[in-house]
This record gives C-alpha cells, structure tokens and sequence, in this order.
C-alpha cells in the first residue's frame, strides 16, 4: 500500500505487452490525493454495504424481493450552504450539498404543488393556485448532458493535462447565456463562477474541483484494495 500510494506506473511503448513499465515516485501532494481518493472509495463502498445488509434484513428467508416488502431508505439533507457571510469558500462539497437541496425542491414542486393542482383541476376542486418557481432549468444546469456542471468536470478531468483553468474557460464559455449562469465580475472570473440557485445566488471557487471529483484509483492501487482482508 505505501508503494502504491508513493509511486506510479508508467508504461512505455505497449506497457507490459512487449513494452516498459517505469516506477515514478509522486510528490507529496499526489500522495495525498491518492489517499484521499482511498478514503472516498472506502465510504462509498461501505455505506452501500450497510445499505444493501439493511435492506435484505427486511427480507424474509426464502421469498423473492417485491415491492410489498418492508424495506428502509436514508435521506440525508445537508440544507442549503452559502459561505458569503463567514469568510470561507464555497467549493466542491458546497456545490453537491446545494444540488442535492435543489433536486429535492425541483421534485417537491413537481411531485406536490404542481401534480395536486392539476389533479384538483381534473377533479373540478375549487382551489386557491399556488405560485411556485419552477428550478428544473437550475439542475439542468448543473447535471444535463451535454455540457452540466458535473459532465465538463468529467470532461475535463480526462483530458490529457487538466487544470483547474481550463475548467472554469470551460464552464463559462458553455453557460456564458444560462439563466442560472451569473457572470462574476472580471477581476472574479477566472476562478469563480456563480449559480442562481432557487434560495440564491452561490459564489462558487475553484481550485480543488478537479481533484475532490477524481474517485478513480490507479489499477495497482485499486489490486492492492481488493487482495487485502
């Protein structure tokens, strides 16, 4: 594990099919971000462990899982994080929390408020209309194909020498026009952008964007993982 963690293989002409593969020591700070991915992996994997050993306690020995069995479900809501007023960033983690915040309103306002008027005007219910403001072009904004928020991380993570700048050139080029896309001011713009959430606006810094959105191990450090009990 302390190999895998301090040096990285580096294949030349074929790697091991005919080719050479060069041991390359990382740097402190390539070190920790190989620790860090470990830690994020480990707690993936085990909360969907404790998911999976929750869920099949419900089921009864030798029936086949239906949806008429008992079962349990974990909604963890962070609410809504703007660091404008205490002097702190808002980076990666603020922009998952307030996406996850606003995919729950978008389905609130889908599932109750607009779903129950029309069934009341189906129905002919007499009813006092409920003024809401649709957010769904704000999560579009942030998950849709082609160009969202987390797609261009993906995008330009696998590029071949991703930067936290060409990130952000990327982002704002492709919401330049976005309704939700706030223009910083330039002095601000090229290591900010900002998203008009349903709540409000969110000033978001890059700089470890990239890095935090990174879960992938390196296959000799993933075969480490995996052989060990």
């Amino acid at each position: 594990l302390t190999r895998c963690l301090t040096e990285r293989q580096l294949g030349v002409g074929g790697g091991k099919e005919g080719g050479e593969v060069y041991q390359i020591k990382n740097d402190a700070a390539q070190a920790m971000g190989l620790r860090d991915a470990i830690a994020r992996d480990l707690y993936s994997r085990l909360f969907d462990w404790l998911i999976s050993r929750v869920a099949a306690s419900f089921q009864e020995k030798g029936e086949v899982a239906s949806d008429d069995h008992y079962f349990i479900g974990v909604l963890d809501i962070f609410g809504f994080e703007n660091y404008k007023l205490s002097g702190e960033k808002n980076q990666f983690e603020q922009l998952l929390i307030n996406y996850a915040n606003e995919a729950l309103q978008a389905l609130f306002t889908k599932k109750v408020l607009a779903a129950e008027q029309e069934l009341y005007q189906r129905e002919g219910i007499t009813s006092v209309k409920i003024e809401f403001t649709e957010n769904q072009q704000c999560v579009d904004l942030i998950v849709s194909k082609p160009n969202g928020v987390f797609l261009a991380l993906d995008s330009v993570g696998n590029m071949p020498e991703p930067t936290e700048n060409k990130l952000i050139e990327h982002l704002h080029r492709a919401h330049d026009s976005h309704s939700h896309w706030v223009q910083p001011h330039l002095k601000d713009k090229n290591d900010t952008f900002i998203i008009q959430h349903f709540a409000e606006k969110v000033t978001y810094t890059i700089g470890s964007f990239l890095e935090k959105n990174d879960d992938l191990l390196p296959a000799n450090l993933a075969s480490s993982l995996h052989g060990s009990s």
